[in-house]
């Protein structure tokens, strides 16, 4: 590979899971597209993740 670094894809190991009834799939659903908008900047992180999101972020996470 003469001179070109290597990069890993994965930091670590992904996390995988059955989702089983609607209301987990809707919670799951949410949590995706949430960290989507995030790496996108068009939401702020915080440690709370979905719960206390106002009316304005679910706005934007939606859009």
């Amino acid at each position: 590979m003469g001179g070109v670094q290597k990069q890993r894809l994965w930091q670590h190991r992904p996390f995988t899971r059955v989702v089983r009834g609607r209301r987990t799939y809707q919670t799951t659903k949410n949590y995706i597209q949430l960290n989507e908008q995030e790496a996108l900047g068009k939401i702020r992180y915080r440690t709370q993740r979905l719960k206390g999101m106002s009316s304005a972020d679910w706005e934007i996470l939606w859009s």
